[in-house]
């Protein structure tokens, strides 16, 4: 039946599979005509009357203004009427609840697939000679918002966020965090009327940078973040590549790191850090208080070569270290300053050609100080004890470096054969103190 319909209707049809190649491989313009005429020719191929032509092209052009309302996406700049005032209203709102200038490079809808797309976005630093606070080159939202009349929640499918960067910068008074204004006074009481919630987010290509201008600096680039919603929960991972951490004017360390994370709140919970850098290797957990930031603390076990470590925070000095060493310990970031304290352990380390076998003890890096205590070791066949500190930091009162070390039997037979003093060699043991103190960077004025 329908071949035979096909052989009565050539001429239709032919026309018809051409319009078809038409619509499919052409252009918009080239494509909306196309799709116009097979509405109409398939209505005239059917009834054969000239006026269900025209009732067949006019179903074709509704089937059409559907298609566009579904897929073309709206520029709002562009729409006479409204949109610019609509683009800028939403630079305004965003702006006033930031406290800080928001710009918005293009706004665009697709109102039926419920899609709203961000371009070029930038949230300005602290004046507007610094560096922006957050770039975006895109964010596309998937919000279908028909559902919010039914459901009275404001369900976003997934949010994709492409080429960004966001720069935190920590001062003595204070840092450049956006202050986001909330007015709770209009929310009444009892349960909420609305609530919102992000079902998938995927953040890539981006870079992080946090300052704190005189202590430390790091930059995560290359970062990728995913979250996801389907269990109640929170629950993601993020990734960096060619990262650096940088602590006041020593080397800058590269840094990889990978990372498993769960939102709970204002906390963000971090059960696994893999992290990879210049001399060490360490797996961290800990958490960021984002309600009172920058409160964060982590628990961190590293792995640690001293080779490395001497080139990145002695490079000037001509003294050379080797060994691994552990050390186990946690890192608390707060207001008004930091504190890194642990345990370090180490089955064997040189200092030159000194050897210290079982060497342990406990360190603490604060803002004002960097100190070496309780630290002890094996030494040819006696006993080490030393002291390291270095003071005042973060002070413009330069720094000074000491070192006080303590011994005690020492076997100078053992001793003398490993420095290999060549026609000498010591009988008996030795107990002392040394003490040495320097600027600090400049070990060449110890005394």
């Amino acid at each position: 039946m329908i071949l035979s319909f096909l052989r009565r209707r050539w001429p239709e049809t032919a026309l018809l599979a051409a319009l078809a190649l038409v619509a499919i491989f052409a252009g918009l313009v080239w494509r909306s005509l196309a799709i116009l005429l097979i509405g109409g020719v398939a209505v005239f191929a059917i009834r054969r009357r000239i006026r269900h032509l025209a009732l067949g092209a006019l179903l074709a052009a509704g089937l059409l203004v559907l298609t566009l309302a579904i897929s073309v996406t709206i520029d709002l700049a562009q729409v006479s009427l409204f949109g610019p005032w609509l683009h800028g209203e939403a630079e305004r709102q965003a702006s006033k609840a930031l406290e800080r200038p928001l710009h918005i490079g293009r706004l665009s809808i697709q109102i039926a697939r419920g899609r709203f797309i961000v371009e070029d976005l930038r949230i300005d630093g602290l004046k507007p000679v610094d560096t922006p606070f957050f770039t975006a080159k895109r964010i596309l939202v998937d919000f279908p918002w028909w559902q919010v009349l039914s459901t009275r929640e404001f369900f976003i499918r997934s949010v994709e966020m492409s080429d960004w960067t966001m720069q935190i910068e920590k001062f003595a008074d204070g840092d450049n965090l956006p202050r986001l204004k909330r007015d709770d006074t209009k929310e009444p009481p009892g349960p909420k009327r609305f609530t919102t919630t992000l079902y998938y987010l995927h953040a890539y290509r981006g870079r992080f940078s946090y300052i704190d201008h005189g202590v430390w600096t790091t930059v995560a680039r290359n970062l990728d973040i995913y979250a996801r919603h389907d269990t109640g929960e929170y629950l993601g991972t993020a990734s960096l590549t060619d990262g650096m951490v940088q602590i006041r004017d020593y080397l800058p360390m590269r840094t990889d790191l990978r990372v498993k994370f769960k939102v709970d709140g204002g906390l963000v919970r971090l059960p696994e850090i893999v992290l990879d850098s210049d001399g060490a290797h360490s797996l961290v957990s800990g958490q960021v208080d984002f309600g009172h930031w920058p409160e964060m603390l982590y628990h961190v076990d590293s792995r640690v070569d001293f080779w490395r470590m001497r080139e990145i925070f002695f490079q000037h000095e001509s003294w050379r270290s080797l060994g691994e060493a552990r050390f186990r310990g946690t890192f608390h970031l707060f207001k008004g300053g930091h504190q890194l304290k642990g345990d370090f352990t180490s089955a064997l380390a040189h200092v030159n050609a000194f050897a210290f076998s079982d060497l342990r003890g406990a360190l603490v890096w604060e803002p004002h100080r960097f100190e070496v205590t309780n630290a002890t070791a094996r030494f040819y066949g006696g006993a080490a004890k030393f002291r390291y500190l270095m003071a005042p930091l973060s002070d413009p009162r330069p720094a000074v470096a000491r070192w006080d070390v303590s011994y005690q039997d020492v076997d100078l037979s053992q001793f003398s054969g490993a420095v290999e003093m060549r026609g000498l060699r010591l009988l008996g043991r030795a107990s002392g103190q040394n003490l040495l103190e320097w600027p600090l960077g400049d070990f060449s004025q110890h005394r």
